[in-house]
C-alpha cells in the first residue's frame, strides 16, 4: 500500500511514521551492537558520548538554523535530528572498521582558529536576545546571541564527551585529532548557510 503513496508535497502519512519507527529501531539496535563490543569505562563514556550528542544536535539544529525552509523539507526536528544521527552512526563504523581521521598540531591550531572565526561572525551578526527574550529565536527565525551561546556551551560538553570516548576506544588516535575532529564540524555547523534571518540558501 505504501508504495502508492505519492512522495513529493505531502504531510506525514501513517507509512512515513512506519518507516521511520523501523529505521529509529535499526540505529537504536547498531548502537546498541557496539556498545556490546566496549568494555565497562568505554561502555560509560558512549553513554555520556550520546547524551551530549544529542543534548548538542537539539540545540543546535531548534536554536542555530534558520526555520524556514529548512523545517519544511526535512520531516520537522526529529527528521533533523535522525539525519545527523545517521552520519553519526557511519562515523562510528567508520571508526571500528579502522577509518580513524589523521591530524597534526599545526592542524588543531588551524582548526581552533578557524571556529574562533566563525563563532564570532555569528555572534556578531546574531540580534541581540533581549529584543525577543521569551524564544530561542527572533522573529524571522533567526538565532540570538543568547541561543548560540546556550548551544556552544552543549557543543563544548559534547566535544569533551567525543574525545574521551574516542581516546579510551581508538588509544593508537591522540585526544587532539579527535577535539580537531569534532572541533571541524562545529565549525561547519557555524558556517551553515541556513544561519541566516530568512534560510535563504539552505
Amino acid at each position: 500500500m505504501c508504495g502508492y503513496v505519492a512522495p513529493l508535497g505531502r504531510m506525514l502519512t501513517e507509512c512515513d511514521l512506519i518507516s521511520t519507527e523501523l529505521k529509529d529501531q535499526d540505529r537504536e539496535a547498531a548502537f546498541a551492537a557496539i556498545k556490546r563490543t566496549l568494555s565497562s569505562a568505554q561502555q560509560q563514556a558512549f553513554d555520556r558520548l550520546l547524551a551530549a550528542l544529542r543534548a548538542y544536535f537539539e540545540a543546535h539544529d531548534s536554536n542555530e538554523i534558520s526555520v524556514m525552509p529548512h523545517f519544511l523539507f526535512s520531516g520537522g526536528w526529529d527528521g533533523i535530528h535522525r539525519e545527523r544521527e545517521d552520519a553519526f552512526l557511519a562515523a562510528l563504523r567508520a571508526f571500528e572498521a579502522g577509518q580513524v581521521p589523521q591530524s597534526t598540531p599545526a592542524d588543531f591550531a588551524a582548526t581552533e582558529k578557524a571556529l574562533n572565526a566563525a563563532y564570532a561572525k555569528v555572534i556578531a551578526a546574531a540580534p541581540d536576545a533581549e529584543a525577543n527574550p521569551t524564544q530561542g529565536h527572533q522573529s524571522g527565525d533567526a538565532p540570538t546571541r543568547a541561543s548560540i551561546r546556550a548551544t556552544e556551551r552543549l557543543w563544548l560538553i559534547y566535544r569533551d564527551a567525543f574525545a574521551t570516548f574516542a581516546t579510551l576506544r581508538y588509544p593508537g588516535t591522540t585526544r587532539e585529532t579527535w577535539l580537531t575532529y569534532v572541533t571541524k564540524q562545529r565549525a561547519a555547523d557555524l558556517s551553515d548557510p541556513c544561519f541566516t534571518d530568512d534560510g535563504a540558501n539552505c
